[in-house]
């Protein structure tokens, strides 16, 4: 029918004109850098597997791209069997960096975790938001924003976990914990922080905070002596703390208005609650499959992780067209 209509209009001189129209603006979507940036709406018809739902906030149409990537560490970019950033991912995240996508770190690792990883180290952020959401830094690594532990809710803690034996991870200028047991030594080796040191805290400013422990309710109870402090658990044995008013969800905000690209879209990769819905206007990616209360709140999902799976999920939902198994440079 629109076929015929431009046809017949072609025909006369308001046709012409109609059609130079056409022409002048398909030239300037030409010249539209975002041109190629995937839409919500877009990514709304790709589904991996049918039990997860998209969210209500996400499926609003919309024409508006995606400006922005948030990426989690562990699970999402590395895991015990990548211990490092895959040189596809690297690939195709510097791809999208230079079709104008601002691409961030949002981890429970500090910076001097990040950079004790050579691809991740390597690679030029636009932005890292550390230790749970307690450090901000911009994409020349400098410090937008510190929230630090209080010290006498830290000191609450060491006592508490020292009294009960129950290990307590936490990093200072390098990784230590604080007693050593069968489960400390597997949260050590599958974060890739060995060798590590056992000693206890002596006080010192850190930025990291994480009690081992598989029993929530002991868990709790110890929580509960420092009611300021935030808590998120990671697996089954992992509850991280972070100082009150720090949170992954505040961090990325705060990146968003440094970026001064607040109400823009974005798409987050992640696997833990920490991840989960980390803005009303963010896609969530996470690895299938995934249990319990998280089951059913991702938008995408892709298996669990393994090499090129990052550049896989991004090529299926049409950030990216080439194959990018070949190195490529960072500029």
């Amino acid at each position: 029918m629109n076929h015929i209509v431009l046809k017949q209009i072609h025909k006369t001189k308001l046709g012409s004109l109609f059609h130079l129209l056409i022409c002048l603006a398909r030239f300037f979507r030409y010249l539209d850098p975002t041109r190629d940036l995937p839409s919500l709406c877009a990514l709304q018809s790709v589904s991996f597997e049918s039990e997860y739902l998209v969210e209500p906030e996400i499926t609003s149409p919309t024409t508006t791209p995606i400006r922005t990537l948030f990426l989690n560490v562990d699970e999402t970019l590395l895991d015990e069997k990548h211990p490092d950033l895959d040189q596809s991912s690297f690939n195709a995240l510097r791809t999208l960096q230079k079709r104008g996508i601002k691409i961030a770190l949002v981890t429970m690792r500090n910076m001097a975790a990040v950079l004790s990883l050579s691809k991740l180290n390597e690679f030029p952020f636009d932005g890292y938001i550390l230790a749970g959401g307690s450090e901000i830094f911009d994409g020349k690594r400098r410090l937008i924003e510190h929230t630090a532990y209080i010290p006498a809710d830290l000191k609450a803690i060491f006592d508490e976990c020292q009294t009960r034996q129950i290990p307590v991870f936490f990093y200072g200028k390098k990784p230590n914990l604080t007693i050593w047991t069968k489960e400390s030594q597997a949260f050590a080796a599958k974060m890739h922080f060995l060798p590590i040191e056992i000693k206890p805290w002596s006080g010192e400013d850190i930025s990291m905070l994480t009690i081992i422990s598989t029993d929530p309710e002991q868990v709790q109870s110890i929580l509960e002596l420092t009611p300021g402090l935030s808590w998120i658990s990671s697996g089954s044995n992992q509850q991280h703390l972070y100082p009150e008013g720090a949170s992954q969800r505040n961090g990325i905000k705060k990146m968003l208005a440094y970026w001064n690209l607040e109400g823009s879209y974005s798409a987050a990769f992640g696997k833990n609650k920490a991840n989960q819905n980390v803005l009303a206007q963010t896609a969530f990616i996470a690895p299938s499959p995934l249990q319990g209360s998280m089951a059913n709140q991702t938008d995408f999902d892709w298996r669990d992780h393994q090499e090129n799976s990052i550049s896989c999920v991004l090529k299926t939902l049409g950030l990216l067209e080439n194959d990018l198994s070949k190195p490529i440079g960072i500029d």
